[in-house]
């Protein structure tokens, strides 16, 4: 049984074609967290209320978490 393949920044893109992804530089030069930010602009509605533009976790298992979240949400 072969183990399952990890995710990626690039997985994560495909997953969710709405989002910037990338991992910061925290100091000095080591790998921070993980963003994503929205390629849009939100609309007033959304900033109104207070859906994220960039959301931000500690590993990219946690950020796909809070990105199926927010997909989640915007079916409702």
């Amino acid at each position: 049984m072969t183990p399952p393949k990890s995710t990626t920044i690039s997985d994560l893109e495909d997953q969710h074609p709405g989002w910037s992804i990338w991992r910061s530089t925290g100091s000095p030069g080591l790998p921070g967290a993980y963003y994503a930010s929205r390629r849009r602009p939100l609309t007033r509605a959304e900033f109104e209320a207070l859906v994220p533009a960039t959301l931000a976790a500690d590993s990219l298992d946690e950020l796909a978490a809070l990105l199926d979240g927010d997909r989640h949400r915007e079916a409702m």
